[in-house]
């Protein structure tokens, strides 16, 4: 994945309607990967919360679209095998492009257009 150096101050992610956080702040049990834009985690509460690698090259707004689908997957219960479950009820994905997903041999679903 190409990168570049990262930004100051994490701007907010359009269309995400919940907390973007830098990459740097994830939970210390998240894994540091070099497949995914972010890290998308859901509370049992619904709030969520997108720790983003600012040194991707992910659009930023497919970014925000995308996660915003997976937390209406995770509101409606619907999880595939891609979501990490906790036993306090939250959960956690990666968000990555298809590019990168083929490359690593990941099956995503198509994009959305």
């Amino acid at each position: 994945m190409e990168r570049w150096e990262v930004p100051d101050v994490v701007q907010p992610v359009p269309h995400f309607e919940g907390e973007t956080l830098p990459w740097e702040d994830r939970p210390s049990w998240m894994p540091n990967d070099n497949i995914s834009c972010a890290h998308l985690v859901c509370e049992p509460d619904g709030t969520a919360r997108l720790y983003m690698d600012q040194r991707s090259r992910c659009n930023p707004a497919g970014l925000g679209l995308d996660a915003m689908k997976l937390h209406k997957q995770f509101s409606k219960g619907r999880l595939d095998s891609g979501w990490t479950r906790r036993r306090d009820g939250l959960a956690w994905t990666g968000i990555t492009t298809h590019v990168i997903g083929e490359k690593f041999g990941i099956g995503l679903p198509p994009p959305v257009v």
